[in-house]
Order: C-alpha cells, then sequence, then structure tokens
C-alpha cells in the first residue's frame, strides 16, 4: 500500500509541459484498482491509447527508436522496413500508418497511391515522413493525410499521430 502512495505522490509532482495527458492506472495484487489519475492540459479518450500503428522506416535504428517513443505512449506497434507492407496491412489493420518515402529500393509515395487505389485501404491515415522532401504537395499529390520532415521532435511526432486518429 505504501509503494501505491509513493507512486500516486510521484505522478502528482511529475507533470510534463508537453500538453499530452497522461492516464495512470494503480492497482493492488493485479486484480483491484486502487485509483485512477490523469493529468495535462488535454484531455484525451483512454481507448485512443490502444490504437495501431504501423511504422514503415528502412533504417533500423530509426524504427527502433520510433517503436520505443510509440510503445512507451500506450500504441500497439508493428515495424516494416516497407518489402511486407501489403501482407502486413491486410493482417494487422493499423489504424495510422507512419511511412518514410524513401526505402532504399522502395518508394513511400507509390506504396501511399497504391493503399489509396485499393477499396479495401484507402480510409488508412497515412502520415509520410522524410529527410530529403518538404513541403504541402507531398500531401496532395500522394494523397497522404500529413506529412512530416525528418529529423523531428518527438512531440511533433506525437501530434501528427493523434491527430489522425482523431481524424
Amino acid at each position: 500500500m505504501i509503494i501505491a502512495y509513493i507512486l500516486l505522490l510521484f505522478v502528482i509532482l511529475y507533470k510534463p509541459g508537453n500538453g499530452r495527458c497522461r492516464t495512470h492506472n494503480f492497482y493492488l495484487k493485479n486484480t483491484t484498482k486502487l485509483t485512477t489519475f490523469q493529468y495535462g492540459f488535454s484531455v484525451y479518450d483512454f481507448k485512443n491509447m490502444a490504437k495501431k500503428i504501423l511504422t514503415v522506416e528502412d533504417d533500423p535504428n530509426i524504427l527502433d527508436v520510433i517503436r520505443l517513443i510509440l510503445i512507451s505512449e500506450g500504441y500497439e506497434v508493428q515495424t516494416s522496413d516497407g518489402k511486407d507492407i501489403y501482407n502486413v496491412i491486410s493482417n494487422w489493420q493499423p489504424d495510422v500508418i507512419l511511412m518514410d518515402i524513401g526505402l532504399g529500393e522502395l518508394d513511400g509515395r507509390d506504396i501511399c497511391r497504391n493503399i489509396r487505389a485499393d477499396s479495401k485501404t484507402r480510409h488508412l491515415n497515412i502520415i509520410l515522413m522524410s529527410a530529403q522532401l518538404a513541403g504541402k504537395d507531398i500531401i496532395t499529390e500522394h494523397q497522404a493525410n500529413a506529412f512530416m520532415s525528418k529529423p523531428f521532435e518527438i512531440d511533433s511526432l506525437m501530434d501528427h499521430i493523434e491527430r489522425q486518429i482523431v481524424n
């Protein structure tokens, strides 16, 4: 019981200034819910935090970092280098696809267009990202929902993803 109070005190004192709401549930012996504590400047529905994010990136280091960030924020995450993306989409059915444009031999813009051309997948939210390209033309020309320039801040990544989940 003392540990639960210490954790509750830590959560009360620790309030990050990034504007996102944090939800913490405290349990006793994994059976009884002790308390739920929320803080932040905006309130997000907890069910949004269980959304599925497919991250498509050919650089394994960037892929691991993005995966760890998204998992720490409570999302279910699947990763791909792009070669198996259509199988992953059909089997896992992600809510958001976060995809690099330069995928070695593949081009994320072509994959985005193919996803939009298929009636089963055209509803998916797609965020394209690139270190070499920028601009709103990518969104309209390649039918993406959003575009992010790399490198990016973690808060910017989370804001882009949360906007797509709300839409």
